[in-house]
Parts: C-alpha cells; sequence; structure tokens
C-alpha cells in the first residue's frame, strides 16, 4: 500500500497564509504543488501534469478566469479540473467561472471539512475516469468507445454539479424575494395591532396572520441557511466571546419559545465553566437557540433542562451541550433519519406543529462544522435528549466563579452586585474636570449622571474630531478622558493615537479610560497596547468605575473623602409619594441596582433613553447592504442603550443584530431589524407615557417666569459646555410651574438632552 502513488494538487494564490492553510489540509493526503502567479501556474500545469488545480481568482499578474482560458485551450492540460479558491460570492462571478468550465468553487475563509470534500470529490472523478481507460487498454476497447464512455462519464458530472448549483442558486433567490413582503406583512399587521379600536375577530385575525408570516419567515432563513451549507458559502467566523453573556441571552430569548406553556426550564451549569471561548458565537447561539426551540414546540408540558459542560483539550475546548424534555418523543424507526434535511417526526401526530424539518439538520451540519456531532436518546411518549459535542478555542483559565453560575441558573445575572453598590462611599472630588466622549447621547447621559455623583464637573463630547481639537486648545484642561470605542467617523482608538500624537506634555500624559460594551478578552490588552490607560466595559458597574476614578483622578488632586451619606442627601422631591415604575419590558429591579438604587439616576437614564433612541432608531431603520458596517455602530450603540435600562430582551435582540451586521450577513440583520424596531418604538411610547402621568402627580412651586438670571447662567454654562453647571441649572428651572413662558423651560431641556447647546445659546440670547 505504500508504494500507491499519491494523487496530485496544484494551488495557486498570491497570498501565502492561504497557500500554508490549503498546504496544511492537502498535504496528508496528496502530492501538493504551489505558486503565487498566474503564469507560472501554467508552466506548472504543463510540467507537472496535476490531477487537480486550485485557482484563486483575483491575483495580480493574471487573474484566474484568464489562467483557465488559457488551460482549456491546450490539449495537455485541458482535461485537468480546476476549483476555483476564492473570497467572491456574486452569482455572476460563478456564473463565469462555469462558463469557463470550472469543475467547482471553494469559498475564501477555508472551511477544512469542505475543502477536503470537494478535492476528495474531483479526484475521485480523475481516479474513476484513469481507471476506465486503464481498463480499456487492457481489453482495447476501441478509441470511439473509449471517447463516447468519457464524454458520458463527464456529462453525467456536469449535470449533477450543475443541477447542484441551479438548486443552491434558485433556493437563495426565492428566499430573498420572499423575505421582502414577509416584512410588510408582518411590520403592517404589528402595526394594526397596536389600534385601540380593533373587534375581537379582526384582532385575533390580524394575529393570526402576523404569527403565520414569522413562521414562515423562519422557513425562509432555515431555507437560506441549508442553500448557503450546500453552496460552501456559510463559514464560521470565530471570535472571543463571554460564556456567561452566551448563556444570559440564551435564557432571555427562551421566553420567546415558552410562550404560554406551563413548562419550568431548568438550567445545569456550574462555576468551572470557561468565562471566555474562541469560536463563531452566532453559530454556537444559533446551535443552542434550535436544540431548546426543538424541546419547546414538541413539549406542551412538564420540564425543559438545558446543561454545559466544558473540557479543555491542549488548545481546545470541547463543549458539551444537553438539551432534555418531557415532550413527545420520537419513534425508534425515526432516530436513523430525525437529522434529514426537510424530516418531521411522526407528522401525523404533529400536524399541527409548524416548520421545515430543516432546523436539525442546519443543526447538525454547524456542529459538523465544528468539528463536532449530534446525538439524540428518546422514548416515545416520554421525551428526548439532545447532545452536542462542538470544539472551541482556549482563551484563558479564568472560570465564571460559582456565583455568576447560581446568578445563571436563578435567572438574575448581575444583579449580585447591588448589595456592594448600597455601600459605596464616594470620595468628593469637586474641583476635578473630566470629560466623557460617546456617540450616544444615552450612553453620555449615563455615563455622566454616574460621574456627576463626584461632585465633578463633567463635560460631553459626540465625535473623536471634537475631542483633538479641545485637547488641542488645551481649553479646558481635563484629569481624565472616558471614551467609547466604536464610533462614526474617527473611531476612539483612532481618536486616542490622534491626541497622543499631538506631542504635548498634557496630551501624552492625559489618562485615558477606554468606555465600551466591547468587553471580550483581549479588548483590555488593545486598548492599553493603543494609548489607553484603563478599562470600563458597559453597562457601567459603579463600583469597577470607583477603583478607576480613584486610580486616575483622585491622585491628581487635593480632596476629602466624604461618607455618601453625608454628601449625597435624598432628592427631596423623590419623598413627596412613593416612586412605582411598572413599565413592561424593563426589569426596573436590576436596573436600579446597577446604580446603587438611586432612583434619581435611574429615573435621568429611563429620560435620557426615551429622548435620543429614536434617533438611533431612524439610522437602524436607513441602514442598506452597502451600509452595514455603519449598522454595526447603530446596533452596538442600541445594545449598550438598552442595558443601561436593564432592557434585557431587547439588548439581546440588538446583540444578534450588531453580531450578524459584523458578520456581513445582511439578511439575518434585517430579521432581527423589523421586531427590534417595532419593540424598542413601543418600550420608547411606555416610558414616555410613564413619565406623563409621573410628572402630573409631582407638584411643583408656581412662578410668574423662569427665574432670568438662572437662565443667564445655563447660557453661560452652554456656552463654556460646562454640563455640571448646565444640570444644576436645569434642575432649578424644573423645580417651579409657570404661569407664562412654561414652554421655553419644556423645549429647553429637549435640546440640552440632545446636546443642541448652540440653539440653546441662540434662543437665550433673543430672550435677552
Amino acid at each position: 500500500m505504500d508504494d500507491v502513488k499519491k494523487n496530485s494538487v496544484l494551488i495557486v494564490d498570491d497570498e501565502k497564509s492561504n497557500l500554508e492553510v490549503l498546504i496544511s489540509i492537502l498535504s496528508p493526503e496528496y502530492i501538493v504543488y504551489m505558486t503565487k502567479s498566474g503564469l507560472s501556474a501554467i508552466e506548472m500545469a504543463n510540467k507537472y501534469l496535476p490531477d487537480l488545480i486550485l485557482l484563486d481568482i483575483l491575483m495580480p499578474d493574471m487573474n484566474g478566469f484568464d489562467v483557465l482560458s488559457v488551460l482549456k485551450k491546450t490539449d495537455k492540460t485541458r482535461h485537468i479540473p480546476v476549483i476555483f479558491i476564492t473570497g467572491l460570492d456574486t452569482v455572476e462571478d460563478e456564473e463565469k467561472g462555469l462558463d469557463l468550465d470550472a469543475a467547482d468553487f471553494i469559498h475564501k475563509p477555508f472551511s477544512t471539512k469542505i475543502v477536503k470534500s470537494r478535492v476528495r470529490n474531483q479526484i475521485q472523478i480523475v481516479n474513476q475516469i484513469r481507471a476506465i481507460e486503464q481498463y480499456a487498454h487492457n481489453t482495447q476497447v476501441t478509441l470511439t468507445e473509449l471517447v463516447k464512455l468519457q464524454q458520458d462519464l463527464e456529462a453525467a458530472v456536469n449535470a449533477a454539479q450543475s443541477a447542484s448549483h441551479s438548486k443552491s442558486a434558485f433556493l437563495t433567490t426565492m428566499s430573498h424575494e420572499l423575505r421582502t413582503p414577509l416584512n410588510v406583512i408582518i411590520g403592517l399587521t404589528g402595526l394594526m395591532l397596536e389600534e385601540d379600536d380593533l373587534t375581537s375577530f379582526i384582532r385575533s385575525s390580524l394575529m393570526s396572520i402576523s404569527n403565520a408570516g414569522g413562521t414562515l419567515l423562519s422557513i425562509v432563513n432555515d431555507i437560506l441557511d441549508i442553500s448557503k451549507i450546500e453552496s460552501g458559502k456559510l463559514t464560521l467566523i470565530p471570535v472571543e466571546y463571554q460564556m456567561p453573556s452566551l448563556l444570559n441571552d440564551t435564557i432571555t430569548l427562551l421566553k420567546i419559545y415558552i410562550g404560554e406553556k406551563p413548562i419550568e426550564f431548568k438550567l445545569h451549569i456550574s462555576g468551572d465553566l470557561p468565562a471566555m471561548l474562541y469560536g463563531d458565537e452566532l453559530r454556537v447561539r444559533q446551535i443552542m437557540n434550535n436544540l431548546l426551540s426543538n424541546a419547546m414546540k414538541y413539549t406542551n408540558e412538564g420540564t425543559v433542562e438545558l446543561s454545559v459542560e466544558c473540557e479543555r483539550d491542549g488548545d481546545d475546548v470541547w463543549m458539551e451541550i444537553s438539551v432534555k424534555d418531557t415532550g413527545k418523543g420520537i419513534r425508534e424507526e425515526d432516530l436513523k433519519i430525525i437529522f434529514s434535511d426537510y424530516f418531521q417526526a411522526d407528522t401525523r401526530t404533529n400536524r399541527k406543529t409548524e416548520g421545515t424539518g430543516l432546523g436539525l439538520s442546519i443543526t447538525r451540519r454547524l456542529a459538523q462544522m465544528m468539528d463536532g456531532d449530534i446525538s439524540v436518546e428518546s422514548e416515545y411518549g416520554k421525551g428526548s435528549t439532545f447532545r452536542a459535542r462542538l470544539r472551541q478555542g482556549f482563551v484563558s483559565d479564568t472560570k465564571i466563579g460559582t456565583a455568576i453560575a447560581e446568578n445563571l441558573r436563578s435567572f438574575s445575572f448581575g444583579e449580585a452586585r447591588s448589595q456592594a453598590s448600597n455601600t459605596l462611599v464616594r470620595a468628593d472630588l469637586k474641583g476635578a474636570r473630566v470629560l466623557v466622549v460617546d456617540d450616544m447621547q444615552n450612553n453620555l447621559d449615563v455615563a455622566t449622571g454616574l460621574l456627576r455623583k463626584y461632585n465633578m464637573k463633567v463635560d460631553g463630547l459626540t465625535s473623536g474630531q471634537e475631542v483633538v481639537d479641545r485637547i488641542r486648545n488645551e481649553k479646558p484642561q481635563y484629569n481624565a478622558i472616558f471614551m467609547d470605542h466604536m464610533m462614526p467617523g474617527m473611531d476612539g482608538i483612532e481618536t486616542v493615537k490622534a491626541i497622543r500624537a499631538l506631542e504635548t506634555e498634557y496630551a501624552r500624559n492625559l489618562p485615558i479610560i477606554a468606555l465600551t460594551a466591547n468587553a471580550i478578552s483581549g479588548a483590555e490588552k488593545m486598548f492599553f497596547e493603543n494609548g489607553f490607560q484603563d478599562f470600563l466595559s458597559k453597562p457601567i458597574d459603579i463600583m469597577r468605575m470607583d477603583t478607576v476614578l480613584k486610580k486616575w483622578v483622585r491622585s491628581q488632586i487635593a480632596i476629602e473623602s466624604v461618607d455618601e451619606s453625608e454628601s449625597d442627601e435624598p432628592d427631596p422631591s423623590f419623598e413627596e409619594f412613593d416612586v412605582s415604575i411598572d413599565i413592561p419590558g424593563i426589569d426596573v429591579q436590576k436596573g436600579l441596582s446597577l446604580y446603587g438604587d438611586e432612583m434619581d439616576t435611574y429615573l435621568s437614564i429611563l429620560r435620557s433613553f426615551a429622548a435620543n433612541t429614536p434617533v438611533v432608531l431612524g439610522r437602524l431603520r436607513e441602514t442598506v447592504k452597502e451600509t452595514l458596517p455603519d449598522g454595526v455602530i447603530s446596533a452596538h450603540g442600541l445594545k449598550g442603550s438598552c442595558a443601561s435600562i436593564c432592557a434585557d430582551q431587547l439588548r439581546a435582540m440588538a446583540a444578534e443584530m450588531e453580531s450578524s451586521a459584523r458578520k456581513g450577513d445582511f439578511d439575518r440583520f434585517l430579521t432581527f431589524l423589523d421586531s427590534c424596531l417595532k419593540d424598542v418604538e413601543q418600550l420608547v411610547n411606555d416610558i414616555n407615557a410613564w413619565f406623563d402621568a409621573y410628572d402630573a402627580r409631582r407638584e411643583n412651586p408656581r412662578r410668574y417666569a423662569p427665574d432670568s438670571e438662572t437662565l443667564a447662567h445655563l447660557k453661560r454654562c452652554c456656552q463654556s459646555y460646562d454640563m455640571s453647571g448646565i444640570d444644576e441649572a436645569m434642575e432649578e428651572l424644573e423645580s417651579f410651574s409657570y404661569e407664562t413662558d412654561a414652554d421655553l423651560v419644556a423645549w429647553l431641556r429637549e435640546k440640552i438632552d440632545k446636546m443642541e447647546l448652540d440653539e440653546v445659546v441662540e434662543r437665550l440670547s433673543e430672550e435677552n
């Protein structure tokens, strides 16, 4: 067997890294030649006559299409099959390649499984043709018969490949075409359901239409996924991700699957789970969600249990996911084909259960793309257990710990910080001045509100270029900057580099703290290497913020440390009557605990969310495929805003949008966009309605008109961007009711919330 000659493969790609990846995949089985040039590829093909050529399309000296044309015109190389390896994914490129008689396509980045499978298929064809030729020689078959036999075989292969390409192209096209009218149906029925004067029959009919549209949209998405997998266009995009966040988002979305069913959900995890892993977080979450939704679908009552375990294996980590239910179970004869495309178990009994039968097939293929697989055990009538095994990358030895594990099991992840927050003693940092930079006004309000608790002057800006200009002028001078990372135009890292490049002593030594929702492992190192001094993740942990301020601000000024009970007296406006917040979609207790149970802080953040989120929704609504990178920033900002008020389900939806946009998956981005826009708009309306009732209950002392000295002070603060002074002035103005010019105070609040300070200065100048 050792004397059997290996088949040979010629790899042509101008990128060294691509050559190295393909060589590592193919060299154990084949003799591998390689070159980085199209012209050299033609020479090597004539010299070595490889059994197969893997050919890149975009190369500097001669593109792949031209190379293939030359090879097909030469008798010596005409019959060598060529597979294009490319990052291009348009239908036009595939059609052009097929017209030139390309055997197949492999898309970048490479999947080991797909590369091996497609190369093996072509090599098998080559070997079959070679065997036929040898047989013809041995049996003295005539040349005419041999040519006809070879032509018939090639025609059969081409027909099979053409059918596969046609099917994938058809499924992809139809999925796109169906999605547009479905989005209209779902969106319009959703708007109609918001009307108050609908009859019960019309409301019930609209609900049926909306539910049917949602089911059909899910089916379309499954079909699109399976067509991408079959065509090799679905590839994994690994990133470092947080295990607690993955589990928290999965649990949050689980509420949608359970609905009104009397089902108890149990989570089995330990504190030994790794805090960070390296893999395609979106697809891991899809596997979990598919298994859980399948369990919920076939379980009318009882329990559904999710178990997650991890085992270290060198530089890899094997993740074991188990989903157990007390549902209908699967017949023994169906267990062997349960993962087949379009298969639904026991269709007669489950005829009311909607779906394509693609969910488990897609789930298994995704698991196999992660070098794993899925198995099932079931007893008909008693329930099923599905187990998935996935290979992920090792990041660090840090574990999630018993506290976080317990919080996740009790569905209260993040709430454990409340007691520690209540004991916080803030230092009085009067005399210090800091700058907060964030393109999201709501996030800006959250950070500035928390920082002002230290009696500092706090300014806010929304763009990197404004920050650079202010630091260049050195007026005013700041003790520290809290800088967001993801911003349009100049992002946080680019802004810090520009500041350090000013080369003044002030610009070189100014402490800059990253303030971002990009809290993946390795992010801190990235920020430290690019000129930041420290790191704060969103939503902001007030204990961590206190540590950062003591380290970078307190050391610069002469201060007196005071007890919080002495410095932060309760706002008397909250003692007049009991404040009870009841807004659907918000975990109010969790939100209050996030800000140390300080009601005034939390209410100001809710007001800011309602005032500024519509602008973000407008940007998301205008996102098209060409502007998807901007959609990443907008979705990222919305995720942070929802987290700041503890709207956890909307935060999870925004996270899915951000992840989809980051990976360039516009179709998946759209599937989350429509429902997210509707739900966030409803939340904004609910918050505004609650504040209307709340403000109506508060009885402020009456004055004839706003105080002129307070208005003049407000104007000066706006001119100097003194946000602390602006807040003090507005608090004074809003503490009274007015017989005249009451609309002026409301207008001032609206403009200041949107940071339109120039308009405030202009109007106050006119008033004087």
